[in-house]
């Protein structure tokens, strides 16, 4: 299931999900103590700590709608700070750790894109 497709450097952004399933096939239902995470990296075999982009619902910024599938991500530009001026090419995924004895992580959705870059380096606001 693709998600998230190209992003252009510094734009707002939210991504909505839904629909989410597990490898089983299992609708996702978030329930009110599961944790929900987006993490963006150049590399699969990068650590979460040099993840280019990392959100939880932890530390809002990813609002989950507990009792539904549904969670949206928000990216905003201050996310984008750190990228340099070209392409960057990344992969992603949302995982899910549901608060279960012992704890459960299930990646839902992953995937791989580019964050283009832009040609507007400041915005005046009116």
């Amino acid at each position: 299931m693709t998600i998230l497709d190209d992003l252009v450097r510094g734009d707002t952004r939210s991504i909505t999900i839904s629909g989410l399933t597990d490898e089983e096939g299992i609708p996702t239902v978030f329930g009110a103590t599961d944790v929900v995470t987006f993490t963006m990296k150049r590399r699969h075999n990068q650590t979460d700590v040099e993840a280019l982009i990392q959100k939880s619902s932890l530390d809002g910024g990813i609002i989950v709608f507990v009792a539904t599938d549904i969670a949206v991500i928000t990216l905003v530009p201050d996310d984008f700070a750190d990228f340099p001026f070209r392409d960057v090419r990344y992969v992603w995924d949302v995982q899910v750790a549901l608060a279960t004895d012992p704890p459960t992580v299930v990646t839902v959705a992953s995937g791989e894109g580019v964050v283009v870059a832009d040609a507007t380096l400041t915005v005046s606001v009116p």
